[in-house]
């Protein structure tokens, strides 16, 4: 066992549509499928492959809200409204994540497409993923303290590494860890 004290919660970013504007709430619903309400939809392309800001900056600045006991999403550039409705989805689709995992899912009918394809200058589909999980990279959970970027930064022979540079859910700052006695 491991004991971790001293810890105080910096960013809690999360976004109902991966790669897109990050929310930053006081408090998250954590599961062991992550944080509800988390990369619950996905972009794919003409390939039915993930479209993310790895590829395109594209939707960088486009913020989704999106409320899951209504199935309502909007999504905002600026002052903007690009896209807005009920969620509705339509046929299935296997998406290939890099060529590390496939993910099932349900393309979503309705304005998304068009306001997406517009936005990143080639045919997408917005997607909502089967499980709670599916549009996470590898885990659910990913954890980043103050310690490790700056660890990293002194190994990199420079100042500071911006911690957003990773995307981590739980960022935080404090943190004595040491072995726990049961």
């Amino acid at each position: 066992d491991v004991a971790v004290t001293g810890v105080q919660t910096c960013a809690l970013p999360i976004s109902p549509i991966k790669g897109f504007a990050l929310h930053h709430p006081d408090e998250i619903d954590l599961r062991t499928t992550g944080v509800v309400g988390d990369r619950v939809f996905y972009v794919i392309d003409e390939r039915d492959s993930l479209f993310s800001i790895a590829k395109s900056g594209a939707f960088t600045g486009v913020r989704a809200d999106y409320d899951a006991g209504t199935e309502h999403l909007t999504l905002v550039r600026g002052s903007e409204v690009l896209a807005d409705g009920t969620v509705v989805c339509g046929r299935e689709s296997e998406a290939d994540f890099f060529a590390f995992k496939k993910v099932v899912g349900d393309v979503v009918d309705g304005p998304w497409s068009e306001a997406l394809s517009r936005i990143g200058g080639r045919p997408l589909r917005l997607v909502k993923g089967r499980t709670p999980d599916a549009a996470h990279d590898v885990e659910p959970v990913t954890l980043l303290g103050d310690a490790s970027s700056a660890r990293l930064a002194e190994q990199a022979g420079v100042d500071d590494v911006d911690a957003r540079r990773f995307r981590m859910l739980i960022e935080f700052d404090g943190a004595e860890i040491g072995r726990a006695h049961v």
